[in-house]
């Protein structure tokens, strides 16, 4: 399955976020922020004809954007990227996501601290590949975009008025469908899928 490209273009220019509002002070004044991330995480991929690749390690980055709709709801959107390099090849898997949260603020009757964060998400996924795994000789690049999910659990650390602090824990789930060679889109591969979990750390900004 191949989204459109013009949908993925739209997705990513109304984007950027998973982010974290200052826990402990969101207010009226405080509604829109934007946050980067990086992190480490580990991969694993797998399709109709291959078997699953085992979990590899990688780098995650994250720009995000958003806005609060109350003190405790808030709406965002987040594309991120995971990237793996051995030296022979270099896989890219990366989301785009429109997320849903709640933030714990002023939850004093049920006793849960300030700036505790979860947020699900649904958008796009995609695949990009600079030479296959195994067959370095053969498929020198492979790419897929298809749909995707994403949860994330985090904790706002306020360090400003401005600045918050936010160490994070998120689980990417991206069903691609089919993977076509990049030099002349012809198909390779279908039901291809990949998941990825990554611990970051990022800065949100209010302005």
């Amino acid at each position: 399955m191949r989204a459109p490209r013009a949908v993925l273009v739209a997705v990513g220019l109304g984007i950027t976020a998973s982010v974290a509002a200052p826990g402990q002070s969101a207010g009226p004044d405080k509604r829109v922020w934007t946050a980067f991330s990086i992190g480490y995480g580990g991969a694993s991929m797998g399709c109709d004809s291959c078997s699953g690749v085992g979990h590899i390690a990688g780098t995650t980055a994250s720009v995000q954007v958003g806005r609060y709709l109350s003190n405790s709801f808030r709406v965002n959107a987040t594309i991120n990227g995971w990237v793996h390099s051995n030296g022979n090849a270099t896989e890219g898997m990366g989301s785009a996501t429109i997320n849903f949260g709640i933030v714990t603020h002023g939850m004093t009757e049920f006793s849960i601290p300030n700036g505790i964060f979860l947020d699900v998400g649904i958008g796009l996924s995609a695949y990009r590949s600079g030479i296959v795994r195994g067959l370095l000789d053969t498929i020198p690049s492979l790419s897929g975009t298809g749909w995707g999910v994403s949860v994330g659990v985090g904790y706002d650390i306020p360090l400003s008025r401005r600045l918050t602090l936010s160490p994070t824990a998120r689980y990417a789930r991206g069903f691609v469908g089919d993977l076509h060679r990049a030099a002349d889109g012809s198909p390779y591969t279908t039901g291809w899928n990949q998941n990825w979990f990554d611990v970051s750390l990022g800065v949100t900004f209010s302005p």
